[in-house]
């Protein structure tokens, strides 16, 4: 157990790393193409790369008989992917559209407070949380300030409003995906909600807007960059990670995004880091540390 959860976390941090970076890719997709199309194409492009996956995990499954999962039916897999798909489709569209509204370090803020609605909403469901996981929920979200706001608050924006659903969101999502995790196998559960996510976007993208091939070329970089990587391989991590990592500490691992967002800022928009950021970012690590000790050991 001990080492299957080691290994989680690190997938975890892994979707973190993936994700930071998504949001600059996702900022430049909107220069080409409306949040519907975008959030299609992507979410359809991650579901279609993951089926070579799934046909060779079911095809190893059948030739060696071992199954890391109990097998459910097919109503299960059905129902566990759809309810996923509708929170990550909503996650993604709060953040494709308010992205356009807010800037980059707002917007991984907001996004990262989500480490500190998980446990409550968890709290809501009956479940008895430790102590030191608010203690750290309300460090990384201390961490968060400094990482963010260093240059304080000119007033909230529709953005601002879009990136806080885009929160709550993805603090449904890890809840739901602990739930569904241990009855569903986990390429397929990451598979199936992408593609329900891209099909629930398609007819929205061809009423509201209009898309060209032209845009859809122009934009292929962030497409592919969202599709395959975010999506396929960053919400795949993040299920085979949530096996063995509690949703409290898995939303506290996953915050890491805010931090590598930035980082990602300085790579490829040529932003650079103040000593509060850094700050922010070594409170943030300390965050992390302190979610896995027990509070026996506080």
């Amino acid at each position: 157990m001990g080492k299957n959860s080691s290994i989680g976390k690190v997938f975890l941090v892994l979707s973190a790393l993936i994700w930071g970076c998504g949001l600059v890719a996702q900022k430049n997709g909107m220069n080409h193409l409306g949040p519907f199309a975008f959030t299609a194409i992507r979410c359809s492009l991650g579901g279609v790369s993951l089926l070579p996956l799934v046909w060779f995990m079911e095809k190893k499954k059948s030739t060696s008989g071992k199954s890391s999962n109990p097998k459910p039916d097919r109503a299960v897999t059905f129902k566990a992917s759809v309810i996923c798909g509708l929170a990550l489709a909503a996650i993604i569209l709060f953040q494709q559209t308010g992205i356009s509204y807010t800037t980059v370090g707002k917007a991984g803020f907001i996004t990262g407070l989500y480490i500190i609605i998980t446990p409550i909403l968890e709290r809501v469901l009956g479940k008895q949380i430790s102590k030191n996981v608010w203690i750290s929920a309300a460090i990384g979200l201390i961490g968060l300030a400094m990482l963010t706001l260093s240059g304080g608050i000119e007033g909230l924006t529709i953005g601002d409003v879009l990136m806080l659903g885009g929160a709550f969101s993805a603090a449904v999502h890890i809840i739901v995906i602990d739930k569904w995790v241990r009855y569903v196998d986990s390429v397929k559960l990451s598979c199936y909600q992408f593609l329900v996510a891209g099909v629930l976007y398609i007819p929205f993208a061809v009423i509201f807007e209009t898309t060209t091939w032209e845009a859809v070329i122009s934009c292929a970089v962030p497409i592919l960059y969202t599709g395959l990587l975010s999506c396929g391989m960053g919400y795949t991590l993040q299920t085979l990670g949530q096996r063995s990592t509690p949703p409290s500490q898995a939303s506290l691992i996953l915050s890491l995004e805010t931090v590598f967002t930035l980082l990602a800022g300085m790579l490829f928009l040529n932003e650079m880091m103040t000593g509060m950021e850094y700050a922010g970012c070594a409170v943030m690590f300390a965050a992390i540390l302190l979610s896995q000790k027990k509070d026996r050991k506080l």
